[in-house]
């Protein structure tokens, strides 16, 4: 009897035993369903996201030939491209980007630039007009060679305009337009240390500024600084001739690549048109035929002229 006791329940725990592990593989592969849901879940609202992104996505395969695995359809809203076109003919890229920014092109598609660090790009809009890009990009490999790269390319246009505004303005003078004193001082420190060519420097002071300020206002002076600014400006006739204002009232001539027998010619016509116009401006000036290592010294010769020329002729430009 006891025997037939044992039994029973050694089958009702198997049978116990059995429902539970039942129960938890049904747990387990509920479980299992509910994840590969939800990956699939993240997958497709991954994929949604790459085609609604404003960047551009790609993957560009170069070996064993020229070949698109993926091009978001961003590149329609951004740059107006067919993207089918792109897929039919993936060497239309080369006619799209801008002739200085092909070698960039290139070398990264055959795995020659250092990706490490973003790429500038600049990407024709089916319109005609260049749109800058800040690209991070990745290169593919296969068996340890290299076959394709992928990337994301951002429009920074913006940024590039605002920076190239910032630059514009940290280098001129607001009130005139001229180049300010931080142009002046990097264009003397390119011809004192990295060029060496002939030179000639025109140091122009206002000499009634401050009479002008004290009896009519500073807006009547800042007229006065934009007419001299103007004018001078006006003596200028080759590009190797550059006016910059360094001061309130002092502006600098700096004519390069000139023999000395041209520069005394430019000072003298400098001197007949400030007599004609009567422009109550003193000048000086200095000239060297070389400029590496002398731009200080030179620039001090043409200062002490000028002031010399200003204490003789405080109301009549003159050119020492």
């Amino acid at each position: 009897m006891q025997v037939y006791i044992y039994i029973f329940f050694l089958l009702i725990g198997f049978a116990s035993g059995t429902i539970v592990i039942s129960l938890y593989k049904k747990r387990e592969i509920h479980k299992k369903n509910e994840e590969i849901q939800q990956a699939e879940r993240s997958k497709d609202e991954i994929i949604d996201l790459v085609e609604h992104s404003k960047d551009i996505i790609y993957y560009f395969r170069s070996e064993p030939e020229y070949e698109y695995l993926y091009l978001s359809p961003s590149v329609n809203k951004v740059l107006g491209w067919d993207i089918v076109k792109h897929y039919e003919n993936p060497e239309e890229i080369f006619a799209f980007i801008h002739p200085e920014d092909y070698p960039t092109l290139l070398n990264k598609i055959h795995g020659k630039v250092d990706f490490s660090r973003p790429l500038l790009q600049r990407w024709k809009h089916i319109k005609g007009h260049y749109i800058w890009f800040e690209e991070t990009a990745r290169p593919v490999y296969e068996n340890g060679v290299f076959i394709g790269v992928q990337g994301i390319l951002r429009n920074i246009t913006e940024k590039i305009a605002l920076q190239k505004k910032l630059e514009y303005q940290s280098l001129h003078d607001e009130l005139t337009g001229l180049s300010n004193r931080y142009a002046f001082r990097d264009r003397v420190s390119y011809l004192n240390n990295l060029s060496d060519s002939s030179v000639g420097l025109l140091v122009c002071d206002m000499n009634n500024l401050k009479n002008i300020n004290d009896t009519h206002g500073h807006v009547a002076g800042d007229q006065s600084i934009q007419h001299t600014a103007e004018y001078l400006i006006t003596q200028l006739n080759e590009e190797n001739q550059h006016v910059y204002r360094i001061g309130g009232d002092e502006f600098v001539i700096i004519t390069t690549d000139i023999s000395e027998t041209d520069f005394t010619n430019f000072c003298a016509q400098i001197t007949n048109s400030l007599k004609q116009n009567a422009v109550n401006i003193s000048v000086g000036n200095a000239y060297a035929t070389s400029s590496k290592g002398k731009m200080d010294e030179l620039f001090k010769m043409a200062d002490k002229s000028m002031y010399n020329n200003k204490k003789v002729h405080k109301k009549s430009p003159t050119l020492k």
